[in-house]
């Protein structure tokens, strides 16, 4: 850790112990940050289960599985994640590392693990309070799937094949899942999966899906497990709202990332005028679109700063912040072969991997940052700021995603606050007018929890000065003892 990073940690931790509220516990979708899965290309816990597994080939099995990701339970519990999500793990034609070529609904494929695989890894999950959402693919199942062979289920099919630009949809059939038939064996596997402890599901392509069917399916699953989530991949029906999608707690849109790769992916880019709705899953990477460390760069800008300001945003602004496999380290990827990479966990920038845990866990402390009100307060030459607030906590958010310093003027707090830094050391007090001013050098982001100003406290800046001279005072003697040895 740097220097820099190790005060400005510290800072924080004082901070809190000085007198900044804890949030109390919360349920509901906008409390979660999820963490992205693409199970064969995550990290392989076992080579046992490898089978025809081919590193070499883009388009087959790279041995990613269940172990890989129980495996990395701690790493991804250390960044605040609340929620995994796994793309779909039952059984697929061959060559089927994405999920998409079912052949059942109901069984594990043999490349991602057995039964027992997934129980170890709910188990954990739930110990660390961490969920686990399946993806499940409703609309399409394998050519080479039991039911496309049975001519008394010709009826489940629709006349068209399906299209669209991802090419695994060729090998694949399209339900009507109109068809009360068809419609029941899918709400049975979900109900399985259920009763196995997945905690909810994404459906992917949901805009393509029966909204009949969406409904009764989340209401199926939501007897089973009220508590469980049905997310919405809205990937070809961009626009859609939540109304469009009955039963859905969240959206995940594609035009939610795009418009974060324009606004942080290059240098002054403009923010979002207006904040997401609050169930609008706040994501960048994803398993098949171009990496955000690679848009960054080609734009001239440093990856891990341009991170660290979207993550700014993404884990205080309305919505669900969501993370997608190796974006803490950060990855880089522009083909589907480059993005679609086993992660390397033993590379990255470890400062990156801070600013992931301190959002983390600030989104965490802060229930205001979940579920507050939201006021944007200024968006001028790529500074932006923004206020949530609830009936315990108000808290700016500053980000200047400018290459020069700015600044702005907050004018509606009463007398007696102060805004204390979150993630830096800045403090900001009233001015003789009675105005605050948050000014930000470039790239940078701060978050302002609002506090009583008591003035100048002696009392934690000598406890604070004590501490430093002590561990300053350890490192010189440390050194010392080093220099002895070494003569």
């Amino acid at each position: 850790m740097s220097f820099k990073k190790y005060i400005a940690g510290f800072a924080m931790s004082i901070l809190l112990l000085a007198g900044v509220p804890e949030a109390a516990a919360a349920s509901g979708i906008q409390n979660e940050t999820i963490y992205r899965i693409l199970v064969d290309r995550f990290n392989n816990g076992t080579p046992a289960n490898d089978g025809d597994a081919n590193v070499n080939d883009p388009n087959d099995f790279h041995g990613g599985d269940l172990k890989g990701v129980t495996n990395k339970l701690d790493l991804i519990e250390s960044l605040g994640m609340t929620t995994i999500i796994l793309s779909p793990i039952m059984k697929n034609a061959k060559r089927g590392y994405h999920g998409y070529w079912t052949e059942d609904f109901t069984k594990i494929d043999p490349h991602f693990g057995n039964k027992q695989d997934w129980k170890d890894l709910v188990e954990k999950a739930h110990k660390k309070n961490i969920k686990v959402i399946l993806e499940f693919a409703p609309s399409y199942i394998a050519k080479s799937n039991a039911i496309a062979k049975d001519p008394k289920k010709s009826i489940w099919f629709k006349a068209e094949t399906p299209k669209g630009r991802e090419k695994w949809k060729d090998q694949t059939f399209a339900l009507d899942l109109d068809n009360p038939e068809a419609a029941q064996m899918l709400k049975m596997a979900g109900g399985q999966w259920i009763e196995d402890g997945a905690d909810g599901f994404l459906i992917h392509d949901a805009s393509s899906v029966s909204q009949k069917f969406l409904k009764e399916f989340a209401r199926e699953m939501k007897k089973k497990k009220p508590e469980s989530y049905i997310l919405a991949d809205n990937t070809s029906g961009a626009g859609k709202t939540l109304k469009d999608l009955p039963g859905i707690d969240a959206v995940l849109d594609e035009s939610v990332s795009r418009q974060f790769d324009q606004s942080f992916g290059k240098l002054s880019g403009h923010l979002p005028d207006k904040a997401f709705k609050e169930n609008t899953i706040l994501h960048i990477d994803g398993p098949e679109q171009e990496r955000f460390g690679q848009i960054a760069g080609e734009n001239g800008r440093n990856a891990a700063t341009a991170w660290r300001l979207a993550l700014a945003y993404m884990y205080t602004a309305p919505g669900v912040p969501m993370i997608f496999q190796g974006s803490e380290l950060p990855m880089y990827g522009k083909k589907l072969s480059e993005v679609q990479q086993l992660v390397n966990f033993n590379s990255g920038d470890p400062d990156l991997k801070e600013d992931f845990e301190r959002l983390g866990a600030l989104r965490k402390q802060f229930k205001v940052l979940q579920t507050g009100k939201f006021e944007l307060i200024s968006n001028k030459d790529s500074m932006y700021v923004f206020k949530r607030w609830d009936e315990k906590d108000i808290i700016y958010v500053a980000i200047n995603n400018d290459k020069r310093s700015h600044a702005a003027v907050i004018k509606d707090l009463e007398e007696g606050r102060q805004l204390k830094g979150l993630i830096g050391d800045n403090l900001v007090r009233a001015d003789e007018n009675s105005d605050y001013t948050l000014t930000l050098p470039r790239e940078t982001a701060e978050i302002y929890v609002v506090s009583e100003d008591k003035g100048i406290n002696w009392a934690l800046i000598i406890f604070i000065i004590g501490v430093m001279v002590v561990f300053v005072g350890a490192i010189i003697i440390l050194s010392r003892k080093q220099k002895r040895h070494a003569s």
